[in-house]
């Protein structure tokens, strides 16, 4: 999941100034067996663990629905396809490498026969380091649970998709 990269006259990606604008796409697997998968992984900068759905940034050249194709191959290890519209966006700015990002994330809903999911087809070293665990999840679990999911309302959102009521347009779900 690169950043757009510009340097500063030290080499390095410059400081401060105005935040990055990055776009990327989210993949809402839920399971024959009623569960969502979601990986925990380790925040670059603060270095806190969050729960979220495979994804990432949209490369260069590259459609919404070839990236999340992309993003669950290297995130999961399975080669899954869809043409169905996105369910949910957000937006939301943090932190890398000392520099403010805010990101799209567009998510999309697909269900998928249950699997055992791997990271070994991502080729990013950052997420390799920074990716912990996958779990299936209920929307039960999730709600039961203390950690940070995102989107942090992401039980109360995924119940109605589960139930098949997509959204004819994305809904804004916030943080």
């Amino acid at each position: 999941m690169p950043l757009a990269s510009t340097s500063s006259s030290e080499g390095g990606p410059p400081k401060g100034g105005s935040p990055v604008r990055r776009r990327a796409v989210r993949a809402l697997l839920w399971s024959d067996a009623g569960r969502v998968l979601l990986i925990r992984a380790t925040t670059p900068d603060t270095r806190i663990d969050i729960w979220l759905p495979p994804g990432g940034g949209i490369e260069t050249g590259e459609t919404d629905h070839q990236a999340l194709q992309r993003e669950i191959w290297e995130e999961t290890g399975q080669y899954l396809t869809t043409d169905a519209g996105p369910v949910w966006w957000r937006e939301h700015t943090y932190a890398m490498d000392g520099r403010q990002v805010t990101q799209t994330d567009v998510f999309y809903f697909l269900r998928v026969p249950h699997f055992e999911p791997t990271m070994r087809h991502n080729p990013e070293q950052r997420e390799t380091d920074d990716f912990q665990e996958f779990r299936w999840w209920t929307t039960r679990e999730i709600r039961r649970e203390g950690g940070i999911f995102v989107p942090i309302r992401i039980a109360h959102f995924l119940e109605p998709l589960a139930a098949g009521a997509v959204p004819a347009f994305p809904l804004d779900v916030g943080r």
